[in-house]
């Protein structure tokens, strides 16, 4: 069973609008290919991420959960949308979210 130990995610608030938009873009998708599983994860982080005081500490799950989004959405902009730049803010984000279990 995984402990429930929480990790700190210093950046979220300035990490917050780059996130927002990613988890958007790809509930849309989710929501074309009936991954009705990631549309309610994506929209648990958006609720998250809406709050006024946004808590710096995550479970390993919803993290976990945050780091797949990040990396469905590099290669959705990728390949599907030609849209490299996005790409690779996910795949910045998907590392930063990585480094937070080596810490």
């Amino acid at each position: 069973m995984m402990q429930n130990t929480k990790l700190k995610y210093i950046d979220i608030e300035k990490d917050k609008v780059y996130l927002a938009f990613i988890i958007n873009s790809m509930i849309y998708f989710y929501k074309l290919r009936n991954y009705h599983t990631q549309v309610i994860e994506c929209e648990q982080w958006i609720t998250m991420l809406n709050r006024n005081t946004i808590d710096t500490e995550y479970t390993k799950s919803a993290l976990i959960a945050l780091k797949n989004i990040m990396i469905d959405a590099a290669n959705y902009f990728c390949v599907v949308e030609d849209k490299f730049d996005d790409s690779e803010l996910a795949i910045k984000l998907s590392n930063k979210i990585t480094s937070l279990f080596k810490q």
